[in-house]
């Protein structure tokens, strides 16, 4: 089945660009490559900020609001009461 889009991805500009000689397979499979691992650094570094942020003890009523209101995130219920444990440990 066969859809039409107007939407372009990052490959449609790197297939064009080899399309008019610019640029090798090789070429192109490196920047793709490229743009790929890029996208999966930036998330990796957001959501390794956003984790330290909500399981700091001042912030600790975003991440109880946020595990308690989402039911699809057991990880998040499960670092919840993982740090929610080991703050009344550290404090005897």
């Amino acid at each position: 089945m066969e859809t039409q889009t107007d939407h372009r991805d990052f490959l449609y500009y790197i297939m064009k660009q080899q399309d008019k000689g610019d640029l090798n397979l090789g070429e192109v499979i490196v920047n793709g490559a490229l743009f790929i691992i890029a996208g999966t650094e930036t998330t990796a570094g957001f959501l390794t900020g956003l984790f330290n942020l909500i399981t700091r003890e001042e912030n600790r009523h975003i991440l109880d609001k946020v595990s308690t209101q989402c039911t699809l995130c057991p990880i998040l219920n499960g670092i919840s009461h993982h740090h929610s444990r080991s703050s009344v440990a550290s404090t005897y």
